[in-house]
């Protein structure tokens, strides 16, 4: 099942999950142009080669096959307070996995703990606000580069300057602050240099906040009864391709909002707007994908397009 998507109000990469399993289930897939389509909640079937990136399990992926099915899967719980988890190096079965920490006492809260412990967009969040890091699970939003993979879409932020910095940030910033509260912070669970840290995927995922945040406005899935369907008589237009600049988009056959977003090959969202051009004058020299969407997230159209 697909936990994480590179779809808007997202995380912006693509997780699949075992549905059936409780330990080892989840794995980050890149390197395939058919990831681009997939919506969370969707059941797929997909062939690749396991990799490692900097500790970092991942799947590069040859195929994907898309059942048509929808499933829901439930995060696993897990106490960001218990030490020994993570001393013990416990914490790799969920490595890839949709997790939820949460406080097992009962009415108990998430805390911020550790509002800014670095430089990094990190944070430490506990059930007691005077926890210690060593007492602490590791939050990372509003960054992404080559080795930071976390969603555009949260606006808890250990600091103002991610508004911006690696990568554009789609929602307002909430500053982190020692003592902020949640009943439940659900995300995916990754690993990178040598640390664990949830990854929120939007703004839902802060289930009781204290802090009032903007809802995601994720889009729903093809087929789900929540959308309509798109006519194979719609026909987009994208011109001039290859560009050095700027991208025309025109719909003919679809007369009504659309949102077109640019990614790059391995999925990864890194422009979106619905205005009928995009500047891809920053981007680097090569290849991306374009993907547009109706206003209720259906999807019309992907296609190549080439950055001179």
């Amino acid at each position: 099942m697909v936990i994480a998507s590179a779809k808007i109000y997202d995380l912006g990469y693509v997780y699949i999950q075992d549905a059936n399993a409780a330990e080892y289930a989840g794995i980050y897939c890149t390197g395939n142009s058919d990831l681009v389509k997939l919506y969370r909640g969707q059941e797929v079937t997909v062939t690749g080669k396991v990799e490692e990136y900097f500790g970092f399990t991942q799947l590069n992926v040859t195929s994907v096959v898309n059942s048509g099915k929808l499933k829901t899967i439930i995060p696993v719980s897990i106490n960001p307070s218990d030490s020994i988890l993570f001393a013990n190096r416990e914490m790799e079965m969920y490595e890839g996995m949709l997790v939820q920490y949460v406080n097992p006492a009962k009415g108990g809260k998430i805390h911020i703990t550790v509002p800014k412990p670095n430089n990094f967009a990190d944070y430490w969040v506990s059930t007691d606000p005077n926890y210690s890091q060593g007492r602490s699970g590791l939050v990372q939003a509003g960054r992404q580069n080559s080795s930071n993979f976390s969603s555009l879409y949260v606006s808890v932020v250990a600091d103002t300057i991610w508004k911006t910095q690696d990568g554009q940030m789609e929602v307002p910033a909430v500053v982190t602050k020692k003592g902020q509260s949640m009943d439940t912070l659900i995300g995916v669970f990754n690993y990178g240099f040598s640390q664990y840290k949830l990854l929120p995927r939007n703004n839902d995922d802060f289930r009781g906040f204290s802090v009032a945040l903007e809802k995601a406005k994720y889009p729903a899935i093809p087929g789900s009864g929540a959308v309509k369907t798109i006519h194979n008589n719609v026909k987009v237009l994208v011109y001039p391709n290859p560009t050095k600049s700027i991208l025309n988009i025109e719909l003919e056959g679809y007369n009504e909002q659309f949102v077109a977003g640019i990614s790059d090959l391995n999925g990864k969202v890194l422009l979106n707007t619905n205005a009928s051009q995009i500047n891809i004058e920053g981007l680097a020299t090569g290849i991306y994908y374009l993907s547009i969407h109706g206003v209720k997230g259906e999807l019309i159209s992907v296609s190549k397009v080439v950055k001179q």
